[in-house]
């Protein structure tokens, strides 16, 4: 008898914070099990976290969060997209900034001013992210490194709000 197969995501992030956040998050408001591991790659010298995720409310999951959504005629498709629905509130702004900060951002203090950046290879999320700095006064600006998108902030008065 066979077992019968069942969706799942599986996220790979540097950060264990954003992983542990995420896995939080999903199962408070989706009920979905996250399991949490780390992983050091010996060639690389390098760890990473990873996250599976699954249960039965993984569809509904992933059309929340904009992994899956539905085309003009129903049919599921997998483009990712940041769903404008779930970016609304100043809350939800707040939020997204700061899981995008633990997902890929970092602060440094050159000996001139502070300097922050996001660095993803995700462009789904480069449009809400300028738009909500954007909508708080802080003017990001987008260069490319590698294949990510760089979104980084110069200005270290904006950078404090």
């Amino acid at each position: 008898m066979s077992q019968a197969r069942s969706w799942g995501i599986h996220y790979v992030l540097k950060s264990k914070e954003a992983v542990e956040l995420a896995a939080k998050l999903i199962n408070q408001y989706w009920g979905l099990t996250a399991n949490l591991s780390e992983v050091k790659h010996e060639r690389l010298n390098a760890r990473y976290c990873e996250l599976m995720v699954y249960g039965d409310g993984i569809e509904k999951y992933m059309l929340d969060t904009g992994i899956m959504s539905l085309d003009s005629e129903g049919e599921k498709q997998f483009v990712p997209v940041v769903p404008e629905t779930a970016i609304k509130t100043e809350t939800q702004m707040k939020m997204f900034i700061r899981g995008l900060f633990l997902a890929c951002g970092m602060v440094s203090k050159p000996q001139k001013s502070y300097h922050a950046e996001f660095v993803t290879a995700n462009e789904a999320v480069i449009p809400a992210a300028v738009r909500i700095l954007s909508e708080h006064g802080i003017e990001p600006k987008l260069t490319k490194r590698k294949n990510s998108t760089v979104i980084y902030i110069k200005d270290g008065d904006k950078l404090e709000d």
